[in-house]
């Protein structure tokens, strides 16, 4: 799988022989060397109350990471006026994979994430999971659930199909996304349930 196997091609030595010597000669092992993987995207995604678009960067080594996500939405307002409603969604997480492979991997995030909408910003804790397994020859399955339990609720789910050509990936699948300001903006709750399909476009070396 593309951009998911880690393999050091100095992590270890092989031992050599000469002909001329009566004895083997062999080298030390060295420590094993694992390379940095920075993927980075965008993608667009076809709701019913409107649409919206998305960016995420995250830069990894073997099991600890960084990642980032920014969705705009555009939706229609919720108490049919004229006009649209704009929220921004950003989250930052450090991450840590208990499952690395060549075929591969689970993470699990914890960060900050921050969600404005019109006339009130919210700032909270952020926990999600992702994962990435690799189907067969550039297919991947990817998939992430991210939890934001207050001041406000969020809950963000994503389901993909990834075809990797070199170091360009592209993907397409569903999103569903559940906003609650628990009637923080006027003392009245408004939630918000949205889905629907994206098509995104990636790099990763």
């Amino acid at each position: 799988m593309p951009g998911i196997g880690w393999i050091s091609v100095s992590g270890a030595s092989v031992p050599y022989y000469r002909l001329y010597r009566p004895r083997p000669v062999t080298q030390e092992p060295e420590e094993p060397n694992h390379p940095v993987m920075v993927r980075m995207g965008v993608d667009a995604n076809a709701l019913k109350e409107g649409g919206a678009m998305g960016f995420n960067l995250g830069i990894e080594e073997r099991r600890w990471g960084v990642s980032t996500h920014f969705t705009a939405l555009t939706l229609n307002t919720d108490d049919g006026s004229k006009g649209k409603d704009h929220i921004n969604l950003a989250d930052v997480a450090l991450t840590f994979a208990p499952l690395a492979g060549e075929h591969g991997r689970l993470r699990m995030e914890a960060g900050v994430a921050m969600a404005r909408a019109p006339g009130i910003t919210f700032i909270g804790p952020s926990l999600a999971m992702s994962f990435e397994r690799c189907l067969f020859g550039p297919f991947d399955v990817e998939g992430r659930l991210q939890w934001v339990p207050l001041p406000h609720l969020q809950l963000d789910g994503q389901a993909a199909l990834a075809m990797h050509l070199g170091t360009l990936t592209l993907r397409a699948g569903w999103r569903g996304l559940l906003l609650d300001d628990r009637g923080h903006l006027d003392g009245v709750v408004h939630r918000d349930k949205l889905g629907g399909p994206f098509a995104g476009i990636g790099l990763h070396f």
